[in-house]
């Protein structure tokens, strides 16, 4: 009892390792390192497609999410037989997201429960990723008003959002794929549905 105690204390004393962990140097003089992490984020057919249900029938792209107007919420019922791929760069919002999938897989209330990886319903993944013209890491300029956040700066004439949408609270480091990326990762069989892009105008480029 006692030894195992003294062990356990003496072991989160020790310094972490950290060779595990990968760090990007400051973008500027003055600013923060960035702590980057590989991540498992979802599950892969051998096509390279997101798994889904074998009913399946199309499937429902959504980029851009945010915590308000989600497909998952407003579009996915009226789709039965759709799969809902949803990406969201922002990690507060992929959280909430995911959050979601604890009620819709027991809605009766029970707790610490597992749910499948990346989703947030069981016709849905959600996934922290950009959409970018080339793919890769990319710089992800936060916004106080999170629907103005962009990879692109901000445009200090906007007017939409007021004042609270002209500054830039953070820049982030995030992983972006390509539009062809996001196709592949829906499949070369099934046809897409529906497609949200909830981005500013000049990100069309991707």
């Amino acid at each position: 009892g006692r030894d195992i105690t003294r062990c356990i204390i003496m072991r989160r004393l020790e310094p972490y390792p950290t060779h595990h962990l990968t760090t990007m140097p400051p973008a500027r003089a003055g600013a923060n390192a960035r702590l980057v992490v590989p991540m498992h984020i979802a599950d892969l057919d051998a096509m390279g497609a997101v798994l889904m249900p074998a009913n399946v029938r199309s499937v429902i792209l959504e980029i851009g999410c945010s915590n308000r107007n989600t497909m998952d919420e407003e579009e996915l019922d009226f789709y039965p037989r759709s799969f809902l791929i949803s990406f969201e760069p922002l990690l507060d919002k992929y959280a909430l997201l995911l959050s979601k999938a604890q009620r819709r897989y027991y809605p009766n209330g029970e707790t610490d429960q597992a749910v499948p990886l990346a989703h947030h319903a069981p016709r849905a993944v959600a996934l922290p990723l950009a959409v970018s013209p080339k793919g890769g890491m990319i710089t992800f300029n936060v916004s106080k008003v999170s629907g103005c956040s962009s990879m692109l700066p901000l445009n200090i004439l906007s007017w939409w959002g007021g004042k609270a949408c002209m500054n830039v609270i953070e820049t982030r480091q995030v992983p972006s794929v390509t539009l062809s990326e996001v196709l592949k990762l829906a499949g070369p069989v099934l046809p897409i549905k529906r497609l949200k892009i909830d981005a500013q105008v000049p990100e069309l480029r991707f």
